[in-house]
């Protein structure tokens, strides 16, 4: 499989703002070149040599890969000749100007944040954050919170968030269902602090430990022979998932020892297998793919490039 760049030679070139490390790029593309079910191919967008970017370091010409299709393996999208393009951003901490010229953008767009887009989660963060989300240019723009947004600062609730970021959508934790794009489902969670759930035998709680929060997961008792015969044997599920904290042992170390992500939710993740799931919180970025499912790091503090991929229905 070719990694080599694509598009005009004399085509202008969008420099990398960091040195890169030849090693760590070759190591990348080794890893790349083991996605298993992911199709990588060079790709050209708006001067951009291509979009996924590797091995943690700011977008530059070559240094970069797309993922235009995922292959579906719930069937819904398989035969589908149409796309929506999809823009993956996270932890930017207030250096998302930095990004702008660096994101494709368009009415068959789709913008997802997977928090932390303020830096210490004052109102003045959100706010600016929220301007600059009206400038640009997207279908739909979903935001959740990062630990941020939840811990420090003057906001730190859901609903506030809600009330700032009138230029996009904010999602505390649910799904949505784009049926201009084929139905296509993204689940969000934002961040939430451990909780108590005195009903439980499990101590401590985040939103995905509870079994009913992720659609197409389970069937409800009184549907009937017909209907489940009639969505195929059973609903379709999570399309894509959007968390803010990575799932523990993919694309979470810190220092290449300690890893910060959960556990309860790679198990989760486990169970529902949504093609895609994209989080931050760990500021290495970058793309792994296992069991199904294709792994976005998508943390980018005014360093990494936005992580696009198009998915096809």
């Amino acid at each position: 499989m070719e990694f080599s760049s694509s598009g005009d030679d004399e085509e202008e070139e969008l420099q990398p703002q960091h040195n890169l490390d030849e090693e760590e790029v070759a190591m990348d593309i080794e890893g790349a070149r083991s996605c298993g079910q992911t199709t990588v191919v060079p790709y050209a967008d708006r001067g951009l040599r291509s979009l996924l970017s590797l091995g943690g370091r700011a977008p530059g010409p070559a240094r970069l890969l797309a993922i235009p299709a995922f292959e579906q393996r719930r069937g819904a999208f398989g035969a589908g000749t149409r796309r929506v393009r999809i823009v993956c951003l996270s932890d930017t901490h207030m250096k998302h100007a930095f990004l702008t010229p660096f994101m494709p953008q368009g009415d068959d767009h789709i913008l997802l944040h997977a928090g932390d887009f303020t830096s210490l989660g004052r109102v003045e963060h959100a706010l600016e954050f929220n301007e600059w989300l009206g400038t640009l240019h997207y279908r739909h723009k979903f935001i959740i919170s990062g630990n941020h947004e939840r811990v420090c600062g003057d906001v730190r609730s859901h609903s506030r968030y809600a009330g700032l970021l009138t230029n996009g959508t904010y999602v505390t934790h649910g799904c949505v269902t784009l049926e201009e794009f084929g139905g296509l489902t993204i689940f969000l969670s934002s961040w939430e602090k451990k909780h108590r759930d005195n009903t439980s035998a499990e101590p401590e709680l985040f939103p995905w430990d509870h079994p009913r929060l992720f659609p197409g997961e389970e069937k409800n008792e009184s549907e009937s022979e017909n209907e489940r015969e009639s969505d195929g044997g059973g609903r379709r599920g999570v399309d894509v998932l959007v968390t803010h904290l990575p799932p523990r042992g993919v694309l979470d170390t810190v220092r290449l020892v300690k890893h910060r992500g959960s556990a309860r939710l790679r198990d989760r993740v486990a169970q529902i297998r949504p093609t895609v799931h994209v989080f931050g919180h760990v500021h290495r970025g970058g793309v792994e793919a296992s069991n199904g499912t294709t792994f976005i790091n998508a943390a980018n503090p005014g360093t990494n490039g936005p992580i696009v991929f198009d998915y096809y229905y």
